[in-house]
C-alpha cells in the first residue's frame, strides 16, 4: 500500500492476494482505507483511491463481457482528501435570561420594562446573527422575545411553553435552524414536561427531529433544575429515553457544575469543556464562575472549535446590561464521522493486525480467519 498506483493495482489483481477475483481486491482496499490506513498521508490515500477506481472499472467491464484483464490507463486526476472532507454544522447554545429573571441580576431587584427590554433583546439578536450558527438552542425564552425570533430571515423557530396556567412572563426553550441547511421532520416536535413539581421541578426540554444530509438528527434544547438533583436526573433520563435517532445533539443550561460527574450522570454522549459559561452561578454558595451550559453529541458525531464568548468576570458587576444575558453564548462545530466501525469490525481488525505482525508474508492465513470471526460476531449481534 506504500507503492505507486500501478504497483498497488497489479498486486491487487494477483490471484495470490485476491483469490476470489476483483471484488475481493476492492473489498480489501476499502477495508484498508477505512481501518488499517487511518494514519496514512493524503497523497498516499489518493494513490490507493485511484487504484481502487481502476479495479472498479475493470470489474464493470468484466461484468459486461469485455475480458478479464484491462491495461490501466492514465485516468483523470484523483480526488483530493483534506481535513475539510466531512460535512459539519455550527451549533449555538445560550441562556438568554428571561425578562422575569432580570430582577435577580439587577441592583434595584426589579424586572426590566419597556425600552430596556427592547434594547436587551436587540443585543441578543445581533449576537445570534453575528455567530451565524446553523442550529441554535435558546433557554429562558418568553413570549415577547419568541415573537421577535420568528421574524428573523433564513431561520425557522420552534418555541413551546408547557400548557398549564402560567403568568404572562413565563418562559421556555426554543430551537432555531437555518432553512437551507436543515429541515424539520413533520410531527416530531415534543415538549418534555410534567404537571407535578416533584418530577422536573417546573423545568422542561424542547425536542425535535431534523433532516441533515439525508440523516435524521434528534435535537434537544433543555433547561434543568439547579435546586433538586433528582429532578435534574429525571429530566435527563426522560430525554435519553426519547432519543430514537442514531444521531443526536443536546444543548442547554444544566444548572450544575458540568465538570463534575454527579451533574450529568451516565449521559453516554461526547462532550468538551470550557473554563466557565457564567460569572455567577446562583446555586453556588460563593457564586463563582462555573461551566453550567453544555453542548453534547452522540458518539458517532464529534465536536470541533468548541468555544465560549466569555469576558473577564472581575470587571463585570452586572453582565446582562452589556451582553443581554448573565450567561455567555457557547458555540461549536458538529461534524459527522466518515466511518464509524462497530465492535465486530474493531475486534476483527485487532485479530488481523496481531497475526500479520508476526507473519507479514502469510497474508491469507491472517485475513480469512479475521473475516470469519467478523461474520460470527455479526450473527451474535
Amino acid at each position: 500500500m506504500s507503492k505507486s498506483t500501478i504497483e498497488i493495482y497489479r498486486v491487487a489483481t494477483n490471484k495470490k492476494y485476491a483469490p476470489k477475483g476483483l471484488g475481493s481486491a476492492i473489498k480489501f482496499i476499502q477495508y484498508y482505507l477505512n481501518r488499517g490506513g487511518s494514519g496514512i498521508s493524503n497523497s498516499q490515500r489518493n494513490r490507493i483511491e485511484k487504484a481502487k477506481e481502476m479495479l472498479q472499472k475493470d470489474l464493470r467491464r468484466v461484468s459486461r463481457g469485455r475480458g478479464h484483464r484491462v491495461v490501466p490507463r492514465h485516468s483523470r486526476k484523483p480526488r483530493k482528501f483534506g481535513k475539510n472532507r466531512i460535512s459539519s454544522i455550527k451549533v449555538l447554545s445560550w441562556n438568554v435570561l428571561a425578562t422575569a429573571a432580570t430582577k435577580y441580576h439587577s441592583p434595584d431587584k426589579k424586572s426590566e420594562l419597556g425600552k430596556y427590554q427592547k434594547d436587551r433583546h436587540e443585543k441578543i439578536i445581533k449576537k445570534i446573527q453575528s455567530v451565524n450558527a446553523d442550529l441554535v438552542f435558546l433557554q429562558e425564552v418568553d413570549r415577547v422575545f419568541a415573537s421577535k425570533l420568528k421574524t428573523l430571515k433564513n431561520y425557522t423557530t420552534i418555541f413551546k411553553i408547557p400548557p398549564i396556567a402560567l403568568p404572562k412572563n413565563a418562559f421556555g426553550n426554543a430551537i432555531m435552524f437555518k432553512r437551507n441547511e436543515l429541515k424539520k421532520v413533520p410531527g416530531t416536535t415534543k415538549l418534555l414536561w410534567s404537571k407535578s413539581e416533584k418530577d422536573f421541578d417546573r423545568k422542561n426540554a424542547l425536542m425535535a427531529t431534523l433532516s441533515w444530509n439525508n440523516r435524521h438528527i434528534d435535537v434537544v434544547s433543555l433547561h434543568l433544575s439547579g435546586r433538586k438533583r433528582d429532578a435534574r436526573q429525571n429530566l435527563l433520563n426522560k430525554i435519553r429515553s426519547q432519543l430514537k435517532s442514531s444521531y443526536s445533539i443536546v444543548g442547554g443550561d444544566f444548572n450544575c457544575d458540568t465538570k463534575k460527574k454527579a451533574c450529568l450522570g451516565k449521559i453516554g454522549m461526547k462532550m468538551k469543556s470550557v473554563p466557565y459559561t457564567t460569572c455567577s452561578f446562583d446555586y453556588d454558595p460563593k457564586h463563582r464562575p462555573t461551566e453550567i451550559d453544555k453542548i453534547l453529541v452522540s458518539p458517532n458525531l464529534f465536536l470541533d472549535k468548541y468555544d465560549v464568548a466569555k469576558e473577564n468576570c472581575n470587571k463585570m458587576r452586572h453582565p446582562y446590561k452589556r451582553l443581554g444575558s448573565d450567561h455567555f453564548p457557547l458555540s461549536s462545530r458538529v461534524a459527522v464521522t466518515i466511518y464509524a466501525p462497530n465492535k465486530c469490525e474493531v475486534l476483527a481488525t485487532k485479530k488481523f493486525n496481531q497475526c500479520y505482525k508476526k507473519n507479514p508474508k502469510l497474508f491469507e492465513k491472517c485475513w480469512f480467519p479475521a473475516v470469519k470471526s467478523y461474520k460470527r460476531c455479526i450473527k451474535k449481534m
